[in-house]
């Protein structure tokens, strides 16, 4: 293919799991505002309208979509002439993707109180529908009044051109972050003497994407495929559409037809990684990951996490402490990036050298870190130099009194001094500094185990 069109890949960050705590536990504990009674069921009248939608707010800020959705249903039980309310809980069901129920309340809500972001979530939302004609509507209608609304009336109309003409003018390109991706469309267009109108397209389809419009480049993007089977970029922005809406068999079928075109191209190896690793086919996902980071995918750091991730999950240790080092050489690492590969060495590999060498490179690089002290104190204590461990830990806690790790670290060596209540101590310390996590889990367990050998 003559054109090569860049593809932004968004890397998110996992969630955390909440195990041990009520995720409203948790949620009161962070916001203090929502503890007025904590022992009250959250479906009792104590609030106030506006409170409940403050909590609905908190929750949605850490993510709580479903919780957020709850308190705004009980702000509008309260008061069903609240626009405000009706429009936050469209916002919850659009993320939870039942846009039918936010359609509906965004207009409960247009119909209290109109205004331009309530017009602008209804064209949203009526997009992710795929409902484009009324989507079209609405925008054509009011794009005079709204930069954004304004981009999404030229972007609907774009999507369904079959020829774009190349000195299209993008309204209010200065105002709106994402005219000006669809203007650069325009004009690295323009760069292509000979560039044929197909091109641009696929140019404006990229833009959609960078914008988060992916149904809009979904659709784009199939009208260029009826037109051109073998496209090979639009085969593959397509696939990495579906990932983004979490449709995997498509993504896959689209992004192994561009690997047919083209077997070498380190972009469509690394989503058919993704794509095969949410389709839980493990050992597919790892040969593309694998023959992404041969190719030179760029950001190399991303697929070499993916394969460390998916050689643990095999049990290629070796291989994975191996790809450790690259990764922590290519990267600006946290202190918290050494304790899986000191993990992997002391774990699985049984090798105490290889410990060490971690440990001393992160020390090298974090000499004042508590993680750093934390590291070290962990090896002293699988080679049970209690003496030296203590001391490390004690470091830590000095550097950061809040750190998870070194208290647990802390309550396994009192456990090896038989100093049981020191240990309980500690590890109902560490527990309650990582409730949710992976020390906290690990805290709970050895306290429990604790108590049971009290009563046996």
């Amino acid at each position: 293919m003559r054109y090569l069109i860049s593809i932004i890949f968004i890397i998110s960050l996992s969630l955390s799991i909440f195990k041990f705590l009520p995720v409203q536990d948790w949620a009161e504990s962070t916001f203090p505002f929502l503890a007025k009674n904590p022992g009250v069921h959250l479906n009792t009248p104590q609030f106030t309208t506006s409170e409940r939608i403050e909590r609905g707010d908190a929750y949605l800020k850490q993510n709580f979509v479903e919780l957020a959705r709850d308190e705004y249903l009980l702000a509008i039980q309260k008061n069903p002439n609240l626009a405000i309310a009706y429009y936050k809980l469209a916002q919850t069901q659009s993320l939870l993707k039942n846009y039918i129920g936010a359609i509906d309340n965004l207009h409960k809500a247009i119909k209290l109180e109109n205004s331009l972001a309530m017009q602008t979530a209804l064209i949203e939302t009526y997009i992710h529908q795929k409902d484009f004609a009324l989507a079209g509507q609405i925008a054509n209608q009011l794009q005079s009044q709204s930069p954004i609304i304004a981009y999404y009336a030229l972007a609907l109309k774009l999507s369904k051109e079959k020829f774009i003409d190349p000195q299209t003018s993008v309204p209010q390109a200065e105002l709106e972050p994402k005219s000006q991706k669809l203007a650069q469309a325009f004009r690295n267009f323009k760069k292509f003497k000979d560039g044929q109108n197909i091109f641009l397209r696929a140019l404006i389809a990229k833009a959609f994407i960078e914008n988060q419009d992916y149904e809009l480049a979904q659709f784009m993007l199939m009208n260029i495929l009826s037109e051109r089977s073998d496209y090979r970029d639009a085969l593959i922005m397509l696939g990495y559409t579906y990932i983004q809406l979490n449709n995997y068999l498509l993504a896959q079928d689209h992004l192994l037809r561009a690997y047919d075109l083209d077997t070498s191209k380190p972009e469509t190896q690394f989503l058919l990684g993704i794509a095969y690793d949410e389709l839980k086919d493990k050992s597919r996902a790892l040969e593309f990951y694998q023959l992404s980071l041969k190719n030179g995918y760029v950001p190399r750091i991303h697929v070499l996490q993916k394969v460390i991730d998916l050689s643990v999950h095999f049990g290629y240790y070796q291989e994975a402490y191996v790809l450790y080092q690259e990764l922590l050489k290519e990267s600006a690492p946290s202190p918290d990036l050494f304790i899986q590969p000191i993990w992997i060495a002391l774990s699985k590999l049984q090798d105490l050298e290889k410990a060490y060498e971690m440990a001393d490179w992160a020390e090298k690089l974090f000499p004042q870190a508590a993680q750093t002290y934390n590291l070290k104190g962990w090896i002293s204590i699988e080679k049970n130099e209690l003496k030296e461990a203590q001391a490390y830990i004690r470091q830590a806690l000095v550097l950061d009194p809040q750190l998870a790790a070194a208290h647990y670290n802390q309550g396994r060596i009192f456990e090896r001094k038989h100093e049981k209540a020191k240990s309980l101590k500690s590890y109902e310390k560490a527990y309650q500094l990582d409730k949710d996590g992976g020390i906290g889990n690990a805290a709970m367990q050895s306290y429990n185990r604790l108590i049971q050998q009290s009563h046996d």
